[in-house]
């Protein structure tokens, strides 16, 4: 059985980062069916400043590792991260090109 329904839980279950990068290890550790989700979840915590000081940088870096692990919403975010100039120098052409790898990859809100 999947741990994903755990993984809300357990961030939710500290306000140290340590401690939740850990729970999230454990989760890793135990179903590593959710490696791709689990790194996205770290970029959202690291850019909607949870437990952490804001750093747009490291998020856009670990969407980028996101990314290169072929994980969907890792590409997506590289995209809205080049077009919006977060974390990264505005790029609309790297922007169109993750866009479109998002849509080749089964998702088609990437075609907007």
């Amino acid at each position: 059985m999947s741990n994903y329904n755990n993984i809300f839980e357990k961030i939710n279950s500290s306000s140290d980062i340590s401690q939740i990068t850990n729970n999230i290890t454990q989760l890793y550790l135990k179903d590593t069916n959710l490696k791709d989700h689990l790194q996205c979840f770290l970029n959202e915590i690291v850019k909607l400043k949870k437990c952490v000081q804001k750093n747009e940088h490291k998020a856009f870096d670990y969407y980028q590792k996101s990314a290169e692990m072929n994980d969907s919403y890792g590409v997506y975010f590289v995209g809205v991260c080049h077009e919006e100039e977060i974390g990264v120098e505005k790029n609309e052409h790297k922007a169109f090109i993750y866009y479109q790898k998002f849509a080749e990859m089964g998702d088609a809100s990437g075609t907007f």
